[in-house]
């Protein structure tokens, strides 16, 4: 399973996740480990950790250069925004 870290830029703080969320980010990062050759492969994943489509997510990536490592960014509250709204 690839190493991961989270991101900790000031708007993305390093969040307090709860054991079922833990589990389920560590699933999903298993998951994403056997699927890829090298952790750089990734784009992003999406890990939804409520059922609520509005509420907390962390988004899985993978960086040039770091073949071993996902890095995990936290969302408490994203702000969704369609394709037509991006090519506004």
């Amino acid at each position: 399973m690839y190493k991961t870290e989270w991101t900790t830029e000031w708007t993305h703080p390093t969040p307090e996740l709860n054991k079922q969320q833990e589990e389920l980010l560590e699933k999903e990062v298993a998951y994403i480990s056997d699927e890829l050759d090298k952790a750089s492969d990734l784009i992003f994943h999406t890990v939804f950790l409520t059922e609520d489509m509005s509420g907390a997510i962390v988004i899985v990536d993978g960086r040039e250069g770091y073949d071993d490592t996902l890095f995990l960014t936290y969302y408490e509250k994203p702000n969704w925004v369609t394709l037509d709204e991006m090519e506004d």
